[in-house]
């Protein structure tokens, strides 16, 4: 179901199979849905990644796209983000999140 037509299914499809799997089978159908054309989907695969079982440089590389890409939503780079401050990251990489994170944070004013 986490390739099924319906975006809503996928995106369901991917939070129940996080919670099922303990294993890290589900990693590569979690960095699939990262970049899916469906931003809902992105959102519940970056979600599903919070805690995972598995952190490898291309569970953090991926998240990083998403977390550092002005095209995708806010809530969704924000979903990245939180997935990725549970890892394993230098201190170069904490302090890039730090700014990723500030920058999410600030809301634009109205001129």
């Amino acid at each position: 179901l986490t390739s099924h037509e319906d975006a809503a299914v996928r995106s369901i499809s991917l939070s129940i199979l996080s919670r099922w799997s303990t294993d890290g089978r589900d990693t590569p159908v979690l960095l699939d849905a990262l970049q899916d054309t469906e931003q809902g989907v992105r959102q519940s695969a970056a979600y599903a990644l919070v805690g995972h079982e598995v952190v490898n440089q291309s569970v953090i590389d991926s998240l990083w796209a998403v977390a550092v890409d002005d095209g995708d939503t806010k809530a969704t780079r924000s979903a990245a983000v939180l997935a990725l401050r549970g890892m394993q990251l230098s201190d170069a990489q904490r302090r890039d999140l730090a700014a990723v994170q500030r920058e999410l944070a600030t809301v634009a004013r109205r001129q």
